[in-house]
Formats: C-alpha cells, sequence, structure tokens
C-alpha cells in the first residue's frame, strides 16, 4: 500500500528552513530586567495611635485600663508592624 505524505507541509517546512524565516520565539528566551523598587516609608501619626488606642478601651468596655498604658501599647504596636 502507498504511502500517504501531505507535501505541502513538507514543501513549507523546507521554504522556512531555507529561507531564514524567524522561529517560533519562547518566553523562556526572553531576557527580563529587574527594577528594583524603593520601600515605601510609612509614618505613624498622632491619630493612628489615638485610635487604635482608643480601640483597647473600647473592647475594654470603657473600663479600666489607662490612657496613658493603651498609648504606649498602641505606639509599640504600632512600631513593630513598619519594622
Amino acid at each position: 500500500m502507498a504511502k500517504n505524505t501531505n507535501t505541502t507541509t513538507e514543501k513549507t517546512s523546507a521554504r522556512a528552513k531555507s529561507t531564514g524565516a524567524p522561529k517560533a520565539s519562547s518566553a523562556s528566551h526572553r531576557k527580563t530586567k529587574t527594577v528594583a523598587t524603593p520601600t515605601p516609608k510609612f509614618t505613624i501619626t498622632h491619630d493612628d495611635i489615638a485610635t487604635l488606642a482608643f480601640s483597647y478601651w473600647q473592647r475594654r468596655g470603657y473600663q479600666g485600663g489607662s490612657q496613658q498604658g493603651d498609648w504606649d501599647r498602641a505606639e509599640r504596636e504600632l512600631r513593630s508592624l513598619i519594622g
């Protein structure tokens, strides 16, 4: 039995090779440039500390503790978050 071949494909492939047609590019061969992005600077404001300190007092049911203790705790916690 005769072997069926696709002569069109064979001719196209041969033509692509002989004419120097560009090969399909893949993403793995592309060079990437790494750009350093600056780390954003965070500042703790008076309002940030006050809001967090107030939330501590709220969680205690508006009783007990001290304003200064809540303030110090809030300030420490916020400073630890930003590093």
